[in-house]
């Protein structure tokens, strides 16, 4: 288990920022604040289930009107049992006990889907991860959740063409869940490649799509070019100042380790 005490539980007074606590609809959600808790793998599953101690410290977290995206779901076996599943009938169970620990505090649940790996490269490949996705969705349904995020599977920004074949993909898999879901209760965590990723070609399909939100993770400088192609809501995780992802543009400011060691961090900041 992790040694959640060690992680600093304060960055000064950046979050006091109104705008963090004014409400916001997005998508599907009329949100009481902007503050998200955007875990990432925690370590507390066990042979690649959700623990009670995983619906704890999910629900302890969690904040009345305010969005949980729960950390990592893997949609096919691969990532160890450390890393929680959401592929089969008794992983969609164990994650109920965590759906409900955060909607017994009101909070909206949000699975975070995960393709373990790097991205397929054919069309048997594509195939399975489609597959993959449309699966989990489904359990993420049975399993009590309010939508999901899609996690974008890592790769290197290559050719214009893999990178139109990285987008066709990415755009494939949203259309997957939301057939299953709605495009309002999906979410994409983008995986940014270099200065031409994500392109604005994309973004503009995201858009089109209308997705509930993309999600930048620890790259607060992308956010003014993300901003300017794509419309919708943003969400940005993993800024030392939240105040400065506002200003850049983010509608949304995510929180992980910061929330960790303080189980009422953002209960405090929220009211």
């Amino acid at each position: 288990m992790p040694d959640f005490d060690s992680v600093p539980s304060d960055r000064g007074d950046t979050l006091a920022d109104g705008q963090l606590v004014s409400p916001l609809l997005v998508g599907a959600w009329a949100l009481r604040h902007r503050i998200v808790f955007t875990p990432e793998t925690t370590g507390l599953a066990m042979d690649g289930l959700p623990s009670a101690a995983l619906a704890t410290f999910h629900g302890e977290r969690t904040t009345a009107g305010g969005l949980v995206i729960s950390e990592p779901a893997c949609v096919t076996s691969g990532m160890g049992q450390a890393v929680p599943g959401l592929h089969d009938v008794e992983q969609a169970n164990a994650w109920r006990a965590v759906t409900l620990a955060i909607q017994a505090s009101s909070g909206i649940a949000i699975a975070r889907l995960r393709w373990p790996g790097r991205a397929p490269r054919d069309g048997a490949g594509f195939e399975a991860a489609l597959e993959g996705y449309r699966r989990s969705a489904e359990y993420a349904l049975d399993a009590g959740f309010d939508g999901v995020e899609l996690e974008e599977v890592e790769a290197g920004p290559g050719t214009p063409v893999a990178r139109e074949e990285r987008a066709s993909f990415l755009v494939e898999s949203v259309e997957t869940l939301a057939a299953i879901w709605e495009a309002e209760r999906v979410g994409v965590r983008l995986a940014p490649a270099g200065a031409s990723w994500p392109s604005r070609a994309l973004l503009n399909r995201l858009e089109q799509a209308a997705v509930a939100f993309v999600h930048l993770h620890a790259n607060a400088d992308l956010v003014p070019g993300v901003r300017a192609a794509f419309a919708g809501r943003l969400l940005v995780s993993g800024i030392d100042d939240a105040t400065r992802g506002l200003r850049l543009g983010a509608d949304l400011i995510g929180l992980d380790q910061l929330a960790l060691a303080d189980a009422h961090w953002i209960a405090r900041r929220v009211g």
